[in-house]
């Protein structure tokens, strides 16, 4: 997945040229046009793309990200990253495969629809950048902003749908009165994320307002005349076809060819005899395809004098050009990005682990020198006297190796229930940097997870892309001990003999007594035999710092990724100058 540059301390994220570079770089790659701007700045709305202007804007107020969101990354630059990829990828996903919004409702409804059916295009259409993780986390987002305005009607999940219906537990469910409506309205729904083009989301959306006024005039109908329900007969109804038809209105599901409806009319119908759903506010209009230039300030400029609202047009215009020439939008026969190497970039799933592991490959199997002459002590000062006697050649020179021994890193991680949460997803980044590393130089690693027993998630040799889904599968659970794991991977050791054999273990709590002492033996005799260890503690877990560092010798505590990369590399520098 492509990442965004972590934000410096020294100005706001959004005004860093690096960033608005890189989004600006992902929207041109997704959407095959160089000549779009980037308008960034605070807003309700999160995001909308203007084709007329070449202007795509994305708000600089991100969402609160709230528990229970999928690919969550955790860690504000990994968010911000994760939302700014997901955003400009949206949008260009529009520019490529949507046309024109209808305008009204059936816009807004069109626009829910039309989010799906683009989304699953783009996810297709480039399957290295996995948009369909961040497009997932987009989604989840949007859906608990408003799940307070839930009011389960059937016209509001055409839009919550699409990120409900593969939850196991979805947050969205019709309400009782809209129940029969929705088992017909879903089936179109789906039907358009599959659809053709946006012209057949658009017949779909008239049809599911078609049935969504049908069934609110039924409601209005039915206190009055107790007339029977519509499909049942048109007893109770003795006016006028021509009549009920003009009741009916143009657009709806009644005004179709085969029912004698005008389809010029149906085609100008927008629906806005229907309102929106209020939950929409903020989710539909902030990714719609070809929407109004807007600068966010959409409810000022309702009040804004004529020759107001001509400034803030003439402002933005000034915006643009300034937009235009600092980031250099070009024109459209400029070539696009060159897609990212999937090879090099090994699908991560954690996007912040590949700086850390191209720091750390290096220590793992350090660049190999060739075989180098070294100049005899003597300096080649001639000593008749030692070639007298026949001591050694005064100008002799040895040949010494330089190939330096690489590293087997055996990797421990506590997956006990204490580690749930942010200390497992931090173990997991450490066992997915520690295999990136290896990867990236050839070197090998194993990934052992442990809690009461012990499984090994991560063989030696494993394709780093089978590694990446193993690791990801890891669930804490049960308790912690550690002297069955530790001696596996001491007994099963592959170490060959020009390798060096470091352990690291990952773990967050207190050991048992017995558990202590029996690790401590296993480390001395261990360690006779020339295997290296480096514990690791998680979390706040200084109280067990002093049994550790008996056990094991050292024991660094660790909050984070950073924290735990910095201390990898110091560790494995030390080690790589002690054996020098």
């Amino acid at each position: 997945m492509l990442t965004i540059p972590a934000s410096r301390t020294t100005q706001p994220w959004f005004q860093q040229r690096s960033i608005r570079k890189a989004v600006l770089d992902i929207f041109r790659y997704c959407s095959r046009k160089m000549s779009y701007a980037l308008l960034m700045k605070p807003s309700d709305d999160l995001a909308w793309v203007s084709p007329e202007r070449r202007l795509v804007f994305i708000t600089t107020s991100l969402p609160e990200v709230p528990e229970g969101v999928r690919f969550d990354p955790v860690g504000e630059d990994l968010r911000r990253s994760l939302f700014l990829v997901g955003f400009a990828a949206h949008e260009a996903g529009h520019v490529r495969f949507s046309f024109a919004k209808p305008a009204g409702t059936l816009g807004e409804l069109w626009n829910a629809l039309e989010d799906e059916r683009m989304e699953r295009l783009m996810a297709r259409a480039y399957p290295e950048l996995r948009l369909a993780q961040a497009f997932t986390f987009l989604g989840d987002v949007a859906s608990a902003r408003a799940q307070e305005k839930f009011t389960g009607s059937a016209l509001e999940g055409c839009l919550f749908w699409r990120w409900e219906h593969d939850r196991l537990a979805p947050r969205w469910q019709v309400n009782e009165q809209d129940a029969d409506l929705w088992e017909d309205v879903r089936p179109l729904v789906e039907a358009a994320w599959q659809a053709r083009d946006s012209n057949q989301v658009t017949w779909i959306a008239r049809q599911i307002l078609g049935l969504v006024r049908a069934q609110q005039q039924e409601q209005l109908q039915a206190p009055d005349t107790g007339a029977p329900q519509p499909g049942n007969g048109s007893d109770g109804d003795n006016r006028d076809p021509e009549e009920q038809e003009r009741e009916c209105g143009s657009g709806g599901a009644s005004a179709t060819t085969e029912q004698g409806g005008d389809p010029e009319g149906a085609g100008e119908d927008t629906g806005d005899d229907i309102a929106v759903p209020e939950s929409w506010d903020g989710q539909v209009s902030a990714g719609g395809a070809n929407a109004d230039a807007r600068d966010g300030s959409s409810e000022a400029a309702a009040t804004q004098t004529p020759g107001e609202q001509a400034q803030a047009r003439a402002e933005l215009e000034r915006q643009l050009e300034a937009l235009r020439g600092g980031l250099g939008a070009g024109d459209e026969g400029k070539p696009i990005i060159p897609a990212p190497a999937v090879e090099a970039a090994g699908e991560l799933l954690a996007s912040g682990v590949e700086g850390y592991a191209r720091q750390l490959a290096p220590l793992l199997r350090p660049q190999e020198r060739p075989d180098m002459t070294t100049p005899h002590r003597s300096k080649g000062r001639f000593r008749y006297d030692r070639y007298a006697q026949g001591a050694e050649k005064q100008f002799a020179r040895k040949t010494v190796s330089s190939k330096p021994q690489a590293i087997l890193l055996d990797l421990l991680i506590d997956v006990s229930g204490s580690m749930a949460g942010k200390r497992l997803a931090c173990a997991a980044q450490g066992a997915l940097l520690v295999t990136r590393a290896a990867h990236l130089t050839g070197s090998r690693a194993r990934v052992t997870a442990f809690s009461a027993s012990f499984q090994e998630v991560v063989p030696v040799g494993s394709d780093f892309r089978a590694a990446s889904s193993l690791i990801a599968g890891l669930s804490a659970g049960g308790g912690t001990r550690l002297f069955p794991a530790l001696e596996h991977v001491l007994s099963t050791s592959p170490a060959r003999p020009d390798e060096i054999h470091v352990v690291g273990v990952i773990c967050d709590g207190v050991l048992s007594e017995p558990d202590y002492a029996a690790c401590r033996d296993l480390v001395k005799t261990a360690r006779a035999q020339g295997v290296r260890f480096i514990p690791v503690l998680i979390g706040n877990a200084l109280q067990a710092q002093a049994h550790w560092r008996q056990a094991f010798g050292a024991a660094v505590p660790c909050a984070d990724l950073a924290a735990l990369a910095a201390m990898l590399k110091a560790t494995l520098t030390a080690m790589r100058a002690r054996a020098a």
